[in-house]
């Protein structure tokens, strides 16, 4: 299994997991742990793991965003009633 294959299914696992361990993703795909390691470091420079102690977690950073849209509508109820009592 070439490089670019192997580093999405690990993308792919990652975002289906709270952690994952380099020794399992090590025994998976038949590489060495520091290929691995190269792997989740490659994952983490872009933004989508953060390596840990043993292993990785997912990213949550691009879950997290929220549309424009969504902040106008968030707790509109409570945006207005703050905007009466300062108009008061």
């Amino acid at each position: 299994m070439n490089k670019e294959i192997r580093t999405k299914e690990i993308y792919r696992q990652l975002k289906n997991s709270e952690f994952i361990t380099i020794e399992k993703l090590a025994e998976k795909f038949n590489v060495s742990e520091m290929t691995i390691r190269r792997d989740l470091l490659e994952l983490e420079q872009k933004g989508l793991a953060v390596r840990g102690i043993g292993g990785a977690y997912p990213s949550r950073a691009l879950d997290v965003e929220v549309s424009i849209d969504e902040k106008k509508v968030k707790n509109i109820n409570k945006k207005e009633k703050l905007q009466k009592r300062q108009l008061i």
